[in-house]
């Protein structure tokens, strides 16, 4: 699983958690990073944020949706309350869930177990 956000306490405390629940977490700080190493990885899962510097979740995904070895790999995004999603965001197939903040590890990983076995 990739996760890229560009607060690091959220990278931190969510690793921990997922690690703790089994799975295999690489974390990115922004969404360039973050497509460099879905390129180099392909994960089964990205978990990302929606308002990041240098390529936010809307291009993020948008990149990840144009790569055909990437179009597939299911997307959680991580949105604030008062921030609308964009409806084009939500017609890319792989957008699969959207978690708001502020959300608690727990939530996340059930969400994460969800869209994994979906």
């Amino acid at each position: 699983m990739l996760l890229v956000d560009d607060e690091a306490h959220i990278l931190r405390i969510l690793s921990v958690k997922l690690e703790a629940a089994g799975y295999d977490v690489h974390t990115r700080g922004n969404g360039r990073l973050g497509l460099a190493e879905a390129v180099a990885w392909r994960p089964d899962l990205i978990v990302t944020d929606l308002t990041m510097p240098l390529m936010n979740g809307v291009e993020f995904s948008r990149a990840l949706h144009a790569d055909a070895r990437l179009r597939d790999v299911p997307v959680i995004m991580l949105t604030s309350r008062s921030h609308a999603v964009d409806p084009e965001l939500r017609e890319l197939g792989n957008v699969r869930r959207f978690v708001s903040k502020p959300f608690s590890a727990r939530e996340l990983t059930a969400e994460v177990g969800r869209t994994l076995n979906a």
